[in-house]
């Protein structure tokens, strides 16, 4: 882009003040009549030139944002349709030469008003989860209208669909349980929107998990067979575990008021708990083998057995090593092991909502 020389006036040499103010004024309303008619090649390069000679300013570049807008809100209007005609885009490039953009910033503007467009509809063709042949299709064509490249489209359709997936697996694992109904979604969401839930073996580990917690809360629960345990008539046996078991020195540092129920039968977060209590405050009982059946929780050592009816159970305090059962009434131990604490919890809180 060549310009006139605006460095001095046409009699005397002296230099003039440049007069920034008025040219802004003269560009803004040269831009806005043709803007408002329509008509924007008819904005020539001699016409800024003028304007740069009479106010004695270099419009490109005290006014680059100036002419940037221009283009980027030009853009936009070419946009309300979604579809970026023949005529539209000889416009555009016209108006990239006589407002003297380079290609680098002309991209960029494309980037961010095209882009956002294509980001809004494709955020809206899966907001279900799906995309059937006719949001496809429609997709596809609004790519070509908005002349966006397949790379970027298919950068920025797999920045959405892979947030769905994951904002709607994190949705469903919050309570660390997975359903079938939950898993089964899952599949369909990635079959649908042709992505894949990027996890590891260690969170694959920790899905099985989850799949088993909703089994044990909500399925038939597996029963032991042939355990050296003497069970009642209608008594099942769900789970044996090896355990230290002790018992508080002083039970009077229990507080259990009345009848009160604190165990809400449900699986407490390990996350965040301490690994064990203060065992210098606890005397050890036995080791042995901890039995969990839908009555009781029947403990058997080397010397010593003993079964808590849980019914009498008040409240179980989780550790990373083991839990403290609360009870209203007699001893309240806490087992010590060192895995499987919480298939235990589970497990136990199962037991006890079923005898509701």
């Amino acid at each position: 882009m060549v310009l006139l020389n605006t460095s001095y006036d046409k009699t005397g040499g002296n230099m003039q003040r440049p007069d920034f103010e008025g040219a802004l004024k003269e560009i803004v309303a040269l831009l806005d009549a043709a803007n408002q008619e329509r008509l924007v090649r008819r904005i020539t390069e001699e016409q800024i030139q003028i304007i740069a000679v009479t106010y004695q300013v270099n419009p490109y570049t005290e006014f680059a944002e100036t002419l940037a807008e221009f283009y980027s809100d030009y853009l936009k209007q070419c946009l309300n349709d979604k579809v970026i005609s023949e005529a539209e885009a000889e416009d555009l490039a016209h108006l990239k030469i006589v407002l003297g953009l380079n290609d680098r910033i002309v991209e960029q503007i494309h980037e961010q008003v095209v882009q956002s467009i294509y980001n809004e509809s494709v955020a809206e063709a899966i907001a279900d989860g799906r995309l059937d042949a006719e949001e496809r299709e429609f997709l596809e064509k609004l790519q070509r209208d908005l002349r966006l490249s397949n790379e970027i489209a298919q950068r920025i359709y797999e920045h959405h669909a892979g947030k769905y997936l994951q904002l709607f697996f994190e949705s469903a694992v919050q309570d660390e349980r997975l359903s079938p109904e939950e898993e089964q979604e899952l599949n369909a969401i990635t079959r649908s929107l042709g992505v894949d839930l990027n996890i590891d073996q260690n969170t694959y580990s920790v899905l099985n998990k989850y799949r088993l917690y909703w089994i044990i809360e909500n399925g038939r629960l597996p029963e032991l067979h042939n355990v050296p345990l003497e069970l009642a008539a209608g008594e099942r046996c769900y789970l044996s575990v090896e355990v230290d078991w002790y018992e508080r020195e002083r039970q009077a540092l229990v507080e259990r008021i009345g009848n009160i129920r604190f165990f809400k039968a449900n699986y407490q977060p390990l996350q965040g708990v301490e690994e064990q209590p203060i065992l210098d405050e606890w005397q050890a009982i036995d080791r042995g083998v901890a039995y969990l059946t839908n009555r009781r929780v029947a403990l058997r050592g080397s010397t010593t057995s003993e079964d808590i009816d849980l019914q009498r159970i008040l409240d179980v305090r989780p550790y990373q090593q083991g839990l403290e059962i609360i009870c209203r009434t007699g001893p309240s131990p806490y087992l010590a092991f060192e895995h499987g604490v919480d298939i235990f919890l589970v497990l136990l809180g199962r037991a006890i909502r079923d005898l509701s």
